[in-house]
């Protein structure tokens, strides 16, 4: 199945006039203060609804987080910015990162807490460009196999591998 790229221009188009609707309620130009609530929700509180029309749209929901709170905080003092005005992005370090894994939404923090993945094994993973859920949940492996796989314990007695004068007796 093919997609006609004029009918992928117009999907994104749609999708960014969505988004760009609730930035402009957000910060409170021509709406309710119904529409202006549900807006500053749906901006700012981590949802999936958010992030599908970001994806849609080709944008990267945390840049349009940052973005539109920047709007909003400028309609708050009565500065109104241009979507065209150069706007350093911050970053947001990735232990704050807010992450949504099979329903449910926390800081990418209290997820390392939860999971059986080591912190650092974690964020060297994310660096390397795993999934985030599969860099908390894929167990540690040596060597393709997974850890302690194949050891066996500890001999003792006369099976030991160097036997001790109490054995030779």
């Amino acid at each position: 199945m093919t997609v006609d790229p004029a009918e992928d221009g117009a999907c994104k188009a749609l999708w960014l006039a969505l988004i760009e609707r609730m930035i402009m309620d957000a910060c409170g130009i021509s709406c309710t203060e119904l529409e202006h609530q549900q807006a500053l929700s749906w901006l700012f509180k981590p949802n999936r609804g958010f992030s599908e029309a970001c994806a849609l749209a080709g944008l990267e929901p945390s840049y349009v987080r940052v973005r539109a709170r920047q709007h909003v905080d400028a309609a708050e003092q009565g500065v109104v910015l241009s979507a065209e005005q150069p706007v350093k992005p911050t970053r947001t370090k990735l232990p704050d990162r807010v992450c949504t894994i099979r329903g449910r939404t926390m800081r990418l923090a209290d997820w390392i807490n939860k999971s059986p993945v080591s912190k650092p094994a974690v964020y060297s993973r994310i660096r390397r460009g795993w999934s985030i859920e599969a860099a908390l949940f894929t167990p540690p492996t040596i060597n393709g196999k997974p850890r302690g796989w194949g050891q066996t314990p500890a001999k003792s007695g006369p099976d030991r591998l160097f036997p001790t004068a109490q054995d030779s007796v």
